[in-house]
């Protein structure tokens, strides 16, 4: 038996077991639920890039027990225990976390999500997302202060409300805003503690009605399906749209404004994907590339669309999306580590079923629309996501410079290409995903491979990815033999 296959029958079981599970979850899992765990996990990684080394062990165990509850399908256990992961990298003590907690799992929601220009008035109201539980903390004098900020980050208006109970419904006369793509940012005043609120962004479109009947309300049969990249992104997009206009939130908060912009651009006879790739440098689009044969949802970031840069392809964990890079890993560290150094970014969604595209097509077809270096493409993968990344670039060696596989492994085939690729493979020392990140590297370098191990102590599953964040630029930069202009 050749290290090939000496894990895989293993590897095989391990994961028909997971994904079994995953299957049922994906059913049982609503897209309210899906954002407020991945606002929850954004909120709680944003806070542990602060926090100093002996308060990001103690949040360990909090998100060992999230990430437990998440795979059992207890989504309300895992909501609060992400929650109180959070709280504990804020160096939060014991007591005061039990007085917080309630106030942790707050959502303040802004309706609707897509606002005309001539509104003056937003809709807000705020709740809890778990149920209220017997130890509930005192809500009467609370002071809430909600800001409405805009996509460059200025706070335009802002609002400090007493509370008095929840849940809470009141209108805020804001006076107009301009169009745009808006956030809402809200914390709660508890004693000395301002505890930041989880709040939904929205956006504000002129001629809304009109605008949105245009591409929404198309005549059945008046568009023929097509399967091209252009077409199948404007369908997808609109979907998408679609959802901010029955007030529906997605997993993850949509930029409404921009979706509408960039349909209504693809509308335009001879706009295409090329082109609207270069229409706002360095920001992320939704697309979804076609061959014909295949389709693959994806998000993208060019650092510079008219060049060959390096592209880095992530592929997210079981129960994610094409945005978890984007927003939760690291809270988007990995973008931010790509255009500090000149890389592109892809991220295909994958299903219980893997991805829709094969690599080699995915990269071809991204080719036909945005240059990057085909001789420099990196693959990174956390949790199933690894298993996904070893098994495209074991049938694509060719195609990869190097590859990261954190959280995870899987079984490769039988190839000389693919000992000549070099791995960084990564698991946290509570990682349930370390066994297999073990026999992996181990398989590989009794074959000659040439692997790079790291065990990150007291380090769970889903915070390794930003743990390592810092290792994996290091890795990738030092294969970049080309220069970058």
């Amino acid at each position: 038996m050749t290290f090939y296959n000496r894990f895989s029958l293993s590897l095989f079981l391990s994961i028909v077991t997971v994904l079994s599970l995953i299957g049922t979850f994906a059913e049982a899992q609503s897209p309210e639920q899906r954002y407020q765990l991945g606002r929850r996990l954004t909120r709680f990684e944003r806070q542990w890039q602060t926090a100093d080394e002996t308060t990001r062990v103690a949040t360990t165990p909090a998100m060992q027990s999230a990430v437990s509850s998440f795979f059992s399908l207890q989504l309300e256990v895992a909501t609060t225990k992400l929650d109180e992961a959070w709280l504990i990298a804020q160096g939060i003590d014991k007591q005061r976390q039990k007085e917080c907690t309630s106030y942790a799992g707050w959502f303040l929601r802004t309706n609707p999500l897509i606002q005309d220009a001539s509104t003056t008035t937003r809709q807000l109201s705020l709740n809890r997302v778990q149920q209220q539980s017997s130890a509930e903390a005192s809500i009467d004098g609370l002071r809430l202060l909600v800001e409405i900020v805009d996509a460059d980050g200025s706070v335009v208006r802002e609002d400090l409300r007493i509370l008095t109970s929840l849940p809470s419904t009141w209108e805020w006369n804001t006076g107009t805003l301009e169009e745009g793509d808006y956030f809402v940012r809200s914390s709660v005043y508890v004693g000395e503690s301002k505890l930041d609120v989880i709040a939904n962004r929205f956006s504000v479109i002129s001629d809304v009605k009109e605008r949105l009947s245009k591409v929404l309300n198309r005549p059945s049969g008046a568009i023929e399906p097509q399967s091209d990249t252009t077409s199948l992104t404007s369908q997808f997009l609109t979907k998408m749209l679609s959802n901010g206009a029955t007030d529906r939130l997605a997993e993850s908060d949509m930029p409404f404004l921009t979706l509408l912009n960039d349909i209504e651009f693809l509308a335009r006879e001879g706009n295409t994907v090329q082109t609207l790739l270069t229409r706002r440098p360095k920001s992320s689009y939704w697309l979804q590339l076609g061959t014909g044969k295949s389709k693959q949802h994806v998000r993208f970031q060019s650092a510079a669309p008219s060049e060959n840069r390096p592209l880095v392809v992530a592929y997210h964990g079981a129960g994610g999306s094409e945005n978890m890079f984007f927003e939760s890993y690291g809270a988007g560290g990995l973008v931010e580590l790509c255009m500090r150094n000149g890389w592109s970014l892809i991220t295909p969604r994958q299903t219980l079923f893997g991805s829709g595209m094969e690599l080699r097509d995915l990269l071809d077809e991204l080719h036909r629309h945005v240059q990057f270096d085909q001789s420099r493409v990196f693959v990174v993968g956390h949790s199933m996501g690894a298993a996904q990344a070893i098994s495209q670039v074991s049938k694509h060696p060719n195609r990869v410079k190097a590859l990261a596989a954190i959280g995870g492994g899987g079984a490769t085939s039988k190839s000389e290409d693919l000992l000549k690729i070099p791995f960084y493979i990564a698991a946290g020392e509570k990682d349930f995903g370390l066994p297999r990140a073990k026999a992996l590297a181990a398989s590989l370098k009794a074959a000659g491979g040439n692997v790079e191990f790291r065990e990150v102590k007291d380090v769970e599953h889903m915070v390794i990815v930003q743990a390592v964040l810092t290792e994996i630029e290091r890795f990738f930069a030092q294969h970049c033999v080309a220069k970058i202009k």
